[in-house]
């Protein structure tokens, strides 16, 4: 494949994959976003699916080296930690189309999430308001952050393990992603099963 034909492809792909969702992004808009005639997309891609995966493959493929370039530059386990989550943030940060694309495969919906979410994270700021005016949470956390991390923590493993064919409410995952948010909010105290 050639080079600049491909990364116009791969940035078209990803900008109307991203906007439209996977079933309402024909191959016509990608040529189109791509600056391609689609002729051009099909000598490249035999399906639709194949240019999909390949978009979802190369986003994966850039964050897996930067996280493993973070692993590389030291062993200190908070300044590791640290940096993995700086990275992740970075990339997501520079790669918002991408972003939004996973999100959109992982929840498998071509709706906005910040509209279909509104009023969960609302219910959830209250809550976490409410915490930290009493004391029970550290009032410098950020609530849109707290409740977006709490949202993560337990939604990304219950979908892997749903991809992975294991049961979402398997003990020892409901005791792991407890005790990370207790602990994350400095409230961790063993939890039974």
């Amino acid at each position: 494949m050639a080079k600049g034909t491909v990364e116009r492809i791969y940035s078209g792909a990803l900008a109307a994959f991203s906007e439209h969702g996977y079933a309402d992004a024909s191959m016509e808009l990608i040529a189109e976003r791509a600056g391609v005639v689609k002729r051009t997309l099909y000598n490249h891609f035999a399906t639709k699916e194949e240019l999909f995966k390949f978009v979802l493959q190369r986003g994966i493929n850039r964050l897996t080296a930067l996280l493993k370039e973070a692993f590389a530059e030291g062993e200190i386990h908070e300044d590791k930690w640290t940096r993995v989550m700086r990275r992740h943030l970075e990339f997501f940060e520079e790669n918002r189309e991408f972003c939004r694309l996973l999100l959109q495969t992982i929840w498998g919906a071509n709706v906005p999430l910040q509209d279909v979410m509104r009023e969960y994270f609302a219910c959830l700021d209250r809550e976490i308001r409410k915490d930290q005016e009493e004391g029970r949470i550290d009032r410098e956390l950020d609530v849109m952050t707290v409740s977006g991390a709490l949202f993560g923590l337990v939604s990304v493993p219950a979908v892997r393990a749903v991809l992975n064919g294991q049961a979402v409410t398997e003990p020892s995952r409901m005791r792991t992603i407890t005790k990370i948010a207790l602990e994350g909010l400095g409230k961790y105290e063993a939890v039974a099963d």
